[in-house]
């Protein structure tokens, strides 16, 4: 199904006029994402399918967890066939049926696929199985091969009418300190988590502490990281037209900025809060390259909860 979802992401980027140009190993370490958007549509497109489907396939990729750490009525076998029947279905149906459908209506089926899901899962002696759903959906994406940092080549007017190519590369900050991974050990024995959360955290502890992963904006709040860390920068590429290669001379750098998501987080346990947030905070300084860098704080609503002293 993890190959289904990337056609997915591929096919949903083609809709707009992307064109996924592949893979690539830059320097046998650093693998890279390349999208060519210079022909993407200004057109208002619908969301719908493809984004739908990538979540309910998730979801069932999220159910092959929940086996793990459960205690179903059912067989091993039993389970994991009828989950791939179910799955099997949505996929040759889900697109035909609904493709023409609005985003609103799209939204509102794939929740009925999700809702058959959990009704399958509750058939099978697994109890609380949306919350036990959502709770496994966070970490579905540390079961592919490795996070690609993206590099995307689009098109822009400039002032002389003349259209200009951009180049936008965004690296990827992966990985957590070592203060980080201490803190996430000790969260996933006896942190304010539930049983099957503790245990996705074990399950997925080498992913998230090796440096092939982004931490997703979605994974819970109780695991130290900041979310989606990116050096960003924009490449204005000079005097170069289509048949001819482009070299590092011919590049100048319009814009280079750093970013993440989610530095603060909001719990229950008041020193759990400071302690991650003072972490991430610090893992944000090491992103920004140190003693010296500003950091600015964005924070959209809830502005009078956020009241947080972050000490280097």
């Amino acid at each position: 199904m993890i190959e289904a979802i990337q056609n997915l992401e591929d096919a949903r980027d083609a809709k707009r006029g992307i064109i996924s140009i592949g893979k690539k190993s830059v320097d046998g370490a650093t693998s890279t994402f390349i999208r060519d958007a210079r022909n993407c549509s200004n057109k208002k497109i619908l969301e719908g399918v493809e984004a739908a489907e990538i979540i309910v396939l998730a979801s069932f990729e999220s159910a092959k967890d929940i086996f793990k750490f459960d205690n179903p009525k059912v067989s091993k076998e039993f389970y994991e066939t009828q989950l791939q029947k179910m799955a099997v279905e949505f996929f040759n149906n889900f697109s035909a049926k609904n493709s023409t459908k609005s985003d609103k209506e799209i939204f509102h089926q794939s929740r009925k696929e999700m809702g058959k899901i959990a009704d399958f899962l509750s058939n099978c002696g697994i109890k609380n199985p949306k919350r036990k759903l959502a709770e496994a959906l966070h970490f579905q994406n540390f079961k592919q091969t490795e996070n690609y940092n993206p590099v995307t080549i689009s098109a822009i007017a400039g002032e002389d009418g003349h259209q200009h190519t951009i180049i936008e590369a965004n690296v990827a900050f992966k990985g957590l300190t070592q203060e980080q991974k201490d803190l996430y050990d000790k969260i996933a024995v006896d942190g304010p988590l539930s049983p099957l959360q503790k245990s996705l955290m074990k399950e997925y502890r080498e992913q998230i502490f090796s440096e092939k992963y982004v931490i997703p904006t979605q994974l819970i709040n109780a695991i130290p990281g900041i979310r989606n860390a990116f050096e960003e920068i924009n490449f204005l590429v000079r005097n170069v037209d289509e048949k001819s290669a482009i070299t590092e001379n011919d590049l100048e750098i319009i814009d280079v900025r750093k970013r993440a998501g989610a530095l603060p987080t909001l719990l229950k346990d008041k020193n759990l809060t400071k302690e991650i947030t003072r972490f991430n905070a610090k893992q944000a300084n090491i992103l920004m390259g140190g003693n010296g860098a500003t950091l600015h704080w964005n924070s959209f609503g809830f502005t009078s909860l956020i009241s947080i002293r972050v000490f280097f």
